[in-house]
């Protein structure tokens, strides 16, 4: 089962807001590539317009959401200290 990095479905928007409103964006080409396979075009039809192998496609495509992973984790998990630190100075 997959570990939940976070606490409500409030916690994980704002941590998507967060990403957003940062501007912390991938590359234009990573993008592009991670979107045209979410619309179900194949690797080499990429490779070919970017002019690159289709495991090269693929290996930006593995990298980027695993970069973007980590850097969800990484908010998340600064959301829930900020919170807890809020709280905790709530309560004195």
């Amino acid at each position: 089962m997959a570990k939940k990095f976070y606490k409500s479905i409030k916690q994980k928007q704002a941590a998507r807001e967060a990403i957003r409103a940062r501007g912390i964006m991938v590359a234009d080409r990573n993008q592009e590539i991670i979107n045209l396979r979410k619309l179900g075009m194949a690797l080499e039809d990429i490779g070919d317009r970017y002019g690159i192998s289709k495991e090269r496609v693929r290996q930006i495509k593995r990298h980027t959401m695993l970069s973007l992973r980590l850097l969800y984790a990484y908010l998340v998990w600064l959301f829930r200290d900020i919170s807890q630190l809020w709280r905790s100075g709530r309560n004195k």
